[in-house]
């Protein structure tokens, strides 16, 4: 492991500035949500937070530990893990921490409400996300952010906005700019899904390395570039196929159990309700009183 990390000190591996900013982050959403709740606007469900503060943990885990020095100076296979783990993990758990109830009317004064509608079209986020996911990979690209950090950072920053415009269209928080209806979300899966098996195809069957960044890399007894490739198409596929699989049983079985419903507005009341609208809020998008009866 030692061979694989550059000649630094300890603690500068573990990024204190990126843990400081990400704790930051962190603690301002907890105050957030917190002073929502004591002036009584909205109460978050604590699995709404807990996927919040878990996609922050994830987000440092890719950017923060000595993941990403191995990952820009040794091993293509860890800066593969960590751009999965910012597009397929941090991404979607981070959307899925946004309390709807608080951001709805934020996004409104702020007029933003067009152009999130804009940003994340299934067509548009798709397309989107994919290039600049290949994109990340291209040989020049990947040498210069392994060479400069601010764009490095930049980089991290872009892909995550694009994975949750990605994931936007399944766990939207905003009533404004819904999510796609279940047999919709089912479709966009599959199709992100067959997507992503292009790149997948292109790195496992590849050979080499076409990379400046690597080319001076020790790599561990017995390896070699071809594997360390093909190691990055194993993540790659392994991770992105749980993430999507995940998503595609969640949308089938919300489908399933709606099909068997009848109550839509109380359903869809219940849902508001978690999603971090107050009584009133989600009573009005539903159309049922504040009691719950349509």
């Amino acid at each position: 492991m030692a061979g694989l990390l550059p000649a630094t000190g300890r603690w500068e591996l573990w990024h204190p500035w990126t843990l400081a900013a990400l704790v930051l982050l962190g603690a301002g959403y907890l105050r957030w949500v917190r002073h929502a709740s004591r002036r009584g606007h909205v109460t978050v469900a604590a699995g709404r937070i807990a996927c919040a503060l878990g996609g922050l943990g994830v987000l440092y885990g890719a950017i923060g530990t000595p993941l990403a020095d191995i990952a820009v100076h040794s091993l293509f296979s860890a800066y593969m893990l960590q751009q999965v783990l910012i597009a397929f993990a941090a991404a979607p758990l981070l959307l899925c921490g946004l309390p709807g109830g608080l951001l709805q009317p934020m996004v409104r004064r702020a007029g933003w409400t067009a152009a999130v509608s804009a940003a994340t079209r299934p067509v548009t986020a798709t397309v989107c996300f994919h290039l600049l996911f290949g994109a990340l990979f291209l040989p020049g690209v990947l040498d210069t952010l392994a060479a400069h950090r601010g764009a490095y950072l930049g980089a991290v920053i872009v892909l995550t906005l694009a994975a949750a415009c990605m994931w936007w269209p399944i766990a939207s928080p905003l009533p404004d700019v819904p999510p796609l209806p279940d047999p919709g979300q089912l479709i966009y899966l599959l199709v992100n899904w067959l997507a992503i098996l292009v790149a997948f195809g292109l790195v496992l069957f590849g050979r080499g390395l076409p990379y400046a960044a690597y080319a001076a890399a020790r790599l561990p007894p017995g390896a070699t570039p071809t594997l360390d490739r093909q190691l990055a198409g194993a993540v790659l596929g392994v991770l992105s196929h749980a993430a999507y699989g995940v998503a595609v049983l969640t949308a089938f079985f919300r489908w399933a159990n709606a099909e068997s419903s009848t109550a839509t507005p109380l359903r869809l009341y219940r849902r508001l309700l978690a999603g971090g609208f107050n009584e009133a809020q989600a009573g009005e998008i539903a159309g049922v009183r504040p009691d719950g009866v349509p």
